[in-house]
């Protein structure tokens, strides 16, 4: 048995929850499915999977190898499916992405990606703390702000604006602030989140001149949608990207911007993805298409009035 037949089984006996059912989908026999199970466990020499009578348990080196499985099998279905299909872009993909970006940006670009490529599927699943795509099965991600160093390979789709904003009625009742420094009165919204913001630090400048300045406020959240709330109820000031406002919440004067005449750097918007050799065409392409996308017509909010 070669060994690329040895990790069907083993990711065969895992999904599927034993040897018979495994043995069922490849349509093999159950000594068959055996036999090169245990072949494999021998080739690596460790064991992959826990047996007791009625369960199997992945063991710790059985989980990393699984992810590594997975992302093999795949490579090779994709390059079989690129020759049987003439590099037809389809198949499914599944991706990740922030949650209110995903809902605003994300899911109206993919349903035209998929407009344009009748044979592509997409599971789509938002959210805002990162997730593992190797373990968890991710084809790609969009991630916003500043990336971390991982062994990720990432392609920059887009940038975003970041504002300082707050309601009127906060303003009225507690001063604007005319100068970043005058931020440590005041009651802010952190977004737990951002690098930056979990710490409490906001960044601005202003003639080549930097002030990082220590924030504080009562509310904080992992998801900006509860900190916009927050802010156009009064609860205090925000800095938020552009592309989580709404644009007749600036036109309406619902939230003001303020610190107009200091830079807040923004972010990127990123493709992330699992460090194969070779991206699979229905990958790529979903790439290329975001970033033409976002390149002609950027996520930002229109109509921000200063």
């Amino acid at each position: 048995m070669n060994h690329l037949s040895a990790m069907q089984i083993f990711v065969a006996v895992v999904d599927h929850g034993g040897f018979s059912s495994a043995a069922r989908v490849l349509g093999s026999g159950v000594g068959k499915i055996s036999k090169g199970l245990s072949a494999l466990e021998n080739h690596l020499g460790v064991p992959l999977l826990q047996r007791t009578t009625r369960q199997l348990h992945l063991t710790w080196e059985g989980e990393r190898y699984l992810a590594h499985c997975r992302q093999i099998l795949a490579e090779v279905k994709d390059a079989d499916q690129s020759v049987r299909k003439g590099l037809d872009i389809a198949g499914r993909l599944r991706i990740s992405a922030p949650v209110l970006f995903g809902h605003q940006h994300v899911s109206p670009a993919l349903l035209d990606f998929m407009d344009q490529h009748p044979g592509i599927e997409v599971n789509l699943e938002l959210s805002d703390p990162y997730v593992n795509l190797v373990a968890e099965g991710f084809d790609l991600a969009i991630r916003i702000g500043t990336l971390e160093d991982s062994t990720l390979r990432s392609r920059k789709l887009g940038s975003y604006q970041l504002l300082t904003v707050a309601a009127p009625a906060y303003l009225a009742k507690h001063g604007e602030p005319k100068h970043p420094e005058e931020l440590i009165k005041h009651i802010c919204l952190l977004y737990t989140l951002s690098a930056s913001e979990s710490t409490g630090v906001w960044r601005f400048s202003q003639n080549g001149q930097e002030f990082r300045i220590k924030v504080c406020g009562r509310l904080s959240s992992n998801n900006g949608e509860v900190l916009r709330r927050a802010a156009v109820a009064g609860h205090g000031i925000i800095l938020v990207p552009t592309f989580l406002l709404q644009g007749d919440e600036m036109t309406s004067g619902s939230l003001q911007v303020i610190l107009a005449n200091f830079h807040v750097l923004g972010g990127g918007i990123y493709a992330v993805y699992p460090p194969n050799r070779h991206l699979s065409t229905r990958v790529r392409a979903c790439v290329d298409f975001l970033e033409q996308r976002w390149a002609k017509s950027p996520p930002v909010t229109p109509k921000l009035r200063l």
